[in-house]
């Protein structure tokens, strides 16, 4: 799945390899972005640009019903959804709190919390370890000018972040014991891949 702006809006696609084959899943003239796949590909999470907010929206790929309001609970923005393996949470980034934190959303009670809770660091790109207790993410600490990579409890929402890497938008291997980030040069003209153990997460 993936974002385009192929006929003047952003929208969501899904191309489908064994048949060589595109479908447009939605059609509407708000912007759409950052999808992301349930654990069983029945659904896809994505931000989407409506009525004046960014908010999360889940949408079956099946055409059984629209798609649903995720974070109606917040006028902030919510936007950059990662689903975690069991399907029963969400990540996402968030201005709820007057600046840009990670929360997971519980998706049996729509409960959600805040698990970065730092006032003067903005993160981004949240990405859950296979097993589901951690999440790495990418953070811009006061005072720096390049990204850190760092990963963070979920069951221990208060314990330290640990940071692992200089980076961003960092992204697990199915095992859970390496994650991969990119590390941009100091003169913008090149982006790098790297990829690192982490061990059990």
């Amino acid at each position: 799945a993936y974002a385009a702006r192929i006929d003047g809006n952003w929208d969501i696609y899904v191309y489908d390899p064994v048949i060589d084959a595109t479908s447009r899943l939605t059609v509407d003239l708000s912007f759409q972005a950052n999808p992301t796949w349930s654990h069983d590909g029945a659904l896809l999470a994505y931000e989407s640009y409506v009525n004046d907010n960014l908010d999360i929206y889940a949408l079956p790929i099946d055409g059984s019903s629209g798609a649903i309001l995720i974070t109606e609970d917040s006028p902030a923005p919510d936007f950059s959804p990662a689903w975690s393996p069991d399907g029963r949470r969400i990540a996402f980034v968030s201005l709820r709190d007057g600046n840009q934190d990670i929360y997971v959303i519980n998706l049996d009670d729509l409960s959600t919390t805040n698990i970065t809770n730092t006032p003067t660091i903005n993160e981004d790109y949240p990405a859950w370890s296979p097993d589901g207790r951690s999440i790495a993410y990418s953070a811009l600490e006061p005072g720096n000018t390049v990204e850190t990579v760092f990963l963070k409890s979920v069951e221990d929402v208060s314990s330290e972040p640990q940071a692992i890497a200089v980076g961003r938008t960092p992204n697990f291997a199915p095992d859970g014991n390496s994650l991969t980030y990119v590390v941009d040069t100091t003169d913008g003209r090149r982006t790098d891949i790297f990829a690192m153990t982490v061990g059990d997460s």
